[in-house]
């Protein structure tokens, strides 16, 4: 359910800077009219700009970072939300930091696992699955 909580928080931020839409905003609208954008399942509109000013111009050395492989276990989550939360990912990650996506489907039934069509998303993108639900922690 933390990937459904980070989407939910992304998506009232989207909503309440692209729509003008206030903190009375519901979670359910949100995602109604997410449900109904038509873009691509991995197009991520860019926020607006948050950094404080003095922020907004550092710059990184990103040879010298490390890379990182992101893992998102998921349990009767919505397909959309989680290909928007890849599309964050890839959107907000510099490629060379970003190794892997590893979602793991912790048991869902056939109707929540989605392995295939998250496979498919991108090359950075794999899958596991866990034949029956092990929890988040184990997951």
């Amino acid at each position: 359910r933390m990937l459904s909580f980070l989407a939910s928080m992304i998506l009232l931020a989207m909503a309440s800077r692209v729509h003008g839409q206030g903190k009375d905003t519901s979670l359910l609208q949100v995602r109604t009219s997410a449900s109904k954008m038509d873009s691509s399942p991995l197009e991520f509109k860019m926020p607006l700009e948050g950094r404080h000013s003095e922020c907004r111009n550092k710059q990184y050395d990103l040879s010298a970072m490390p890379s990182v492989a992101v893992v998102i276990p998921y349990l009767h989550e919505d397909l959309g939300l989680i290909e928007k939360t890849i599309g964050s990912l890839l959107t907000n990650t510099p490629p060379q930091l970003l190794d892997e996506i590893v979602l793991v489907d912790d048991g869902n039934d056939e109707s929540h696992s989605f392995a295939s069509v998250l496979a498919s998303l991108d090359p950075k993108v794999k899958v596991h699955r866990n034949k029956e639900r092990q929890g988040l922690i184990k997951a």
